[in-house]
């Protein structure tokens, strides 16, 4: 079953869809500075490791918060 977002998006040459969508919300305001609990709510999930894995951290991150550690 393809979903209105979907259809609209191949029809428009876009290789995505709405669930791409959100993992690409939750990563963009996690990475903007908002709090995990909030981008939690925002996206409507009781469980924060539902949220965890709409989540993207690459290694410039990971290594930016260890840094920020020490310094």
């Amino acid at each position: 079953m393809t979903n209105a977002t979907t259809t609209l998006f191949r029809r428009l040459g876009i290789d995505g869809s709405s669930h791409r969508c959100r993992h690409y919300f939750a990563t963009q305001l996690l990475r903007g500075g908002t709090s995990v609990r909030v981008v939690q709510t925002l996206m409507r999930h009781s469980s924060l490791a539902t949220t965890a894995a709409y989540l993207a951290v690459d290694e410039d991150e990971r290594s930016a918060a260890v840094s920020a550690l020490v310094a």
